[in-house]
């Protein structure tokens, strides 16, 4: 049995606490909580021991594994003083908002010896897993550019997570992007240009980006076309909009994460839902679930972790660039 520790008791804190529950090799020993109201709520809900303060929780507790659920700019405390304690650790993506923190909790992980991943969590989901079959097996040839557009509504850093301000849609949802090109196609970016705005949500008391536009440039001579925003209007059908497309010199290959197929339409309103999670046998399948039990067999089976810490600096070096160039309004190298 592994037992686990969670810090950070928030939308993806107690999506991870379920999941440990129904999986018969895991289970979830202790969480931390800064959040004396998230604290109580998941006291009440899960049987595990509850700290406010991670570091006493590493302390106190006898653990094989973490999960890291923190902010982005919050990650690398934990991570170094879990790894000091000789612990698995699973953290959110991105890995850090600085290429030096990154780098550090990647050192630190080389020395540990201990499996770490970052949960880019869409290398699980079934659309992109039958892409990748796909691309792999040559039905479109080699890959000539990359495409993605993945989007929130208002809802997201007005509403959805406090910490919007100290964050972009750069580092909240072009990490996914990013890390989908590179999954896909394995190319490695050499330079990126990116360009932006700060005004509506400045407007509405966040300071950070509206939207992010990005050309990347790969080594081997394609690039890849990224957008992201954070101002889609609240009345959108579903919280996000998800889109990629591979072109290839023999095809062309679309996914379209935001449309689940399932349409509910009542006297109020219109909703497509985005089927994250679904009930099946009295259990919760989704792709993060998918992404957790993969991360339980690499540490049982003593597996290489995949996406690893050198993913995660790698995908940090080219956010890195893209917000340096959205200041510099020049193309960037990484």
């Amino acid at each position: 049995m592994i037992k686990f520790g969670i810090v950070g008791m928030g939308i993806r804190g107690n999506l991870f606490a379920r999941l440990l529950a129904q999986n018969p090799d895991a289970e979830l020993v202790a969480f931390s909580e800064p959040d004396p109201t998230k604290l109580e709520t998941a006291s009440k809900t899960y049987r595990a021991k509850a700290y406010k303060d991670y570091c006493e929780m590493l302390e106190r507790e006898t653990l094989d594994a973490v999960i890291i659920t923190t902010p982005d700019f919050a990650h690398k405390d934990p991570v170094i003083k879990s790894l000091e304690k000789g612990l698995h650790v699973l953290v959110e993506k991105p890995l850090a908002q600085k290429v030096e923190e990154a780098e550090e909790m990647l050192e630190k992980d080389l020395s540990a010896g201990t499996k770490c991943m970052v949960a880019f969590e869409n290398r699980w989901n079934p659309s992109v897993l039958k892409a990748k079959e796909e691309i792999d097996g040559g039905k479109i040839g080699h890959i000539l550019a990359l495409n993605g557009s993945l989007s929130d509504t208002l809802f997201v850093p007005l509403n959805m997570i406090s910490w919007s301000a100290r964050t972009t849609c750069g580092w909240f949802l072009l990490s996914h992007l990013l890390d989908l090109a590179y999954f896909l196609s394995g190319k490695r970016a050499t330079s990126v240009y990116a360009s932006g705005t700060k005004r509506f949500l400045k407007e509405l008391g966040v300071d950070t980006y509206d939207y992010i536009h990005v050309i990347v440039k790969y080594e081997d001579g394609s690039s890849g076309l990224f957008e992201s925003a954070w101002c889609l209007p609240k009345a959108f059908p579903n919280i996000y909009d998800f889109r990629f497309s591979v072109y290839g010199e023999k095809g062309l290959l679309r996914i379209d994460l935001s449309y689940q197929m399932v349409e509910t339409v009542t006297e109020e309103k219109y909703l497509w839902p985005q089927s994250l999670s679904v009930e099946c046998n009295a259990k919760l399948i989704c792709y993060p679930g998918f992404m957790l039990e993969k991360f339980i067999e690499i540490i049982k089976h003593d597996e290489v972790p995949q996406p690893s810490f050198e993913d995660g600096l790698q995908n940090t070096r080219l956010l890195d660039a893209i917000h340096r160039s959205l200041v510099s309004s020049k193309e960037e190298k990484l």
